[in-house]
């Protein structure tokens, strides 16, 4: 990730995990609270955190290269009232 470009990064800073995995990952762990997750929701419910947990990592090196590049980054906190 080292090589890529400042709009790539920020593409990348920037992407969600998409719409509908958020929506089966949400009703999944609806599922689990009410132990109703059959073995294969178990699996998919850890395939879809372990890759909700990726996207996180990737985001947050993406943006760490950013800084480094020197460009801003708005601080969080900041954001806060």
């Amino acid at each position: 990730m080292e090589e890529l470009t400042i709009e790539d990064l920020l593409t990348i800073g920037q992407s969600q995990v998409p719409e509908s995995q958020q929506e089966l990952h949400l009703q999944l762990l609806e599922k689990n609270q009410n132990n109703q997750l059959s073995e294969s929701d178990r699996l998919l419910l850890r395939s879809l955190r372990v890759s909700a947990d990726y996207l996180m990592l990737k985001k947050a090196y993406a943006y760490a290269l950013l800084k480094c590049k020197g460009y801003f980054i708005l601080d969080f906190e900041k954001l806060l009232p």
